[in-house]
């Protein structure tokens, strides 16, 4: 009888680095180049590089193989955060057009995504421990970087030679007269240290309160996620970080902010943050000094006005229309199950499940085990506020 052997869901840090240190993305993307490599085990060297060799999954398989630790609707967008990227790449089926099964693959043009992402990071791929297949892989779509030196350790090139003292004196090595003893070699390394090889890593940029407003701001659903931690960034946190320390204030900061930015839907920007804090604060600390003002009367039933315009572009969208009128009265009873979540943040998250959904239509919705688009997207809402949802 064969041993059994427990799931492992793998999320490296240096991953995180280049994957906006979200940790179901850089846990996708191990568990993605982990297949692509093992189906790459073995292939013609020329299919690889081209991206003729796949490895197929639905996003709910790909959840199952990450032991369902986050759910569906995530896994879907950190899929597609990292073909839009270009990290993974993703096509429908080569042989059968009508298959909406989407399959990975890594080709030379992910390779150098990844090559590119690595040296901006400083994340050294050969000494992560990644499996000889993935390894191989990485190497045939040039994602290794093969000339320059690697950044995580003191290779055995940086070390003296020898050969190379020779060189440098005319092919004789220099007699010394003085004599050194451990102790003098002791204090010569004291005076003269050997630099670090190692570049900075870019979360020590940021103060301790500044990293723990970085980890609040980045846990939230409806904030736009920053790439990478550099000066910009920085500065914008030196400034936000002193005034928002709890959820609450930055959900209020994001919805002052969401209603000054013209357009429809905008995206609210660190940048935007920074701008209005100093409207924010002066709006907090009058309504907090006024004596004469009354708490509001707690109600039971939220604003729904604004899903109506919401669900009507999106069974347009589906080609669904005949389902609008039961399609809003079920989103109705999602947002007022929600609880306290605001207008702004209900609509930022069915906007973040209908990215995820991509281009889903009724085909692949009945593959996933939902009859229509519409109750897919139901379902996966649903699942963001209820997570007795995502058993159904």
């Amino acid at each position: 009888m064969g041993e059994s052997h427990e799931m492992v869901v793998i999320i490296r840090p240096s991953f995180k680095r280049f994957c906006g240190a979200d940790a179901c993305q850089a846990a996708t993307f191990n568990h993605l180049l982990y297949w692509i490599a093992r189906k790459a085990k073995g292939e013609p060297v020329e299919q690889v590089k081209q991206g003729e060799v796949y490895w197929y999954g639905t996003a709910e398989e790909i959840c199952e193989g990450m032991d369902n630790s986050w759910s569906v609707n995530k896994v879907r967008k950190e899929i597609k955060e990292l073909v839009d990227a270009g990290l993974i790449g993703q096509r429908r089926n080569p042989k059968k057009g009508w298959d909406q099964t989407r399959y990975y693959f890594l080709s030379e043009e992910q390779g150098n995504a990844i090559r590119e992402a690595c040296e901006e990071h400083n994340v050294c791929l050969k000494h992560l421990g990644l499996s000889p297949d993935v390894l191989h892989l990485l190497n045939l779509v040039n994602a290794i970087n093969k000339n320059g030196k690697c950044n995580c350790q003191i290779s055995e090139m940086d070390l003296p030679n020898i050969a190379d003292a020779s060189t440098k004196f005319g092919n004789a090595i220099p007699k010394d007269d003085t004599k050194v003893t451990a102790k003098d070699t002791h204090k010569g390394k004291e005076r003269e240290p050997v630099p670090s090889q190692q570049k900075t890593d870019p979360s020590s940029l940021l103060s301790d309160e500044e990293l723990s407003f970085d980890e609040l701001y980045r846990r939230q659903k409806y904030t736009y996620k920053p790439s990478k931690i550099d000066a910009k960034l920085k500065s914008q946190w030196s400034v936000l970080a002193p005034e928002i320390k709890t959820e609450e204030q930055l959900l209020s900061l994001f919805e002052y902010t969401h209603k000054l930015i013209k357009g429809d839907n905008p995206t609210v920007f660190p940048g935007n943050l920074v701008r209005e804090l100093p409207g924010w604060i002066q709006q907090r600390d009058s309504e907090s000094s006024n004596p004469f003002r009354s708490k509001p009367e707690p109600t039971t039933v939220k604003e729904e006005s604004f899903i109506d315009e919401l669900v009507r572009e999106l069974a347009q969208e589906w080609h669904e229309p005949e389902l609008l009128g039961s399609l809003i009265s079920e989103v109705k009873a999602i947002y007022q199950r929600a609880g306290s979540i605001s207008d702004a943040g209900f609509e930022m998250a069915a906007r973040e499940v209908q990215e995820a959904m991509g281009d889903m239509d009724s085909d692949e919705a009945r593959r996933e085990g939902k009859e229509s688009v519409s109750a897919y997207f139901l379902w996966s809402l649903d699942a963001e506020f209820t997570p007795a949802a995502r058993k159904r």
